[in-house]
């Protein structure tokens, strides 16, 4: 008869990133989480996390969207690829070179400041056109 305290077996499950199409991760060129973390010269446990718990896109707009590093486990151990690590960091970085190219005018500047600087801008692309 079983005991009326009897446990359950609880264990925590750490996030899983989307599944990725494991196939395609096999078929490039394979990395460690100690090779992407040399290459990125960040610690091993970054890395980790890119591909278990992904990113939280913060930018406008972007509504908390986590990004994730592809990955697949062979034998145990944590595996991405050169080509996922490029797919993540274009992720990351999407959107970032339009803001960059025209900056936002600060709120305090009056519309004359603002055509005197536009001016500046464009002598200076001239001289160096």
């Amino acid at each position: 008869m079983p005991s009326q305290g009897a446990r359950s077996s609880y264990a925590p499950t750490l996030p899983q990133s989307p599944e990725p199409d494991s196939a395609r991760l096999l078929d490039e060129t394979l990395l460690t989480v100690a090779e992407i973390a040399r290459h990125c010269r960040v610690d091993t446990s970054s890395v980790s996390r890119w591909m278990l718990s992904g990113v939280v896109d913060r930018r406008p707009g972007a509504a908390g969207r986590r990004h994730y590093l592809e990955s697949c486990r062979i034998g145990g151990r944590l595996y991405s690829s050169r080509e996922a690590l490029e797919r993540y960091v274009a992720a990351q970085s999407a959107d970032i070179a339009p803001a960059i190219a025209e900056p936002a005018p600060t709120p305090g500047a009056s519309p004359g400041r603002r055509a005197r600087c536009r001016r500046v801008m464009s002598s200076l692309a001239d001289r160096q056109g």
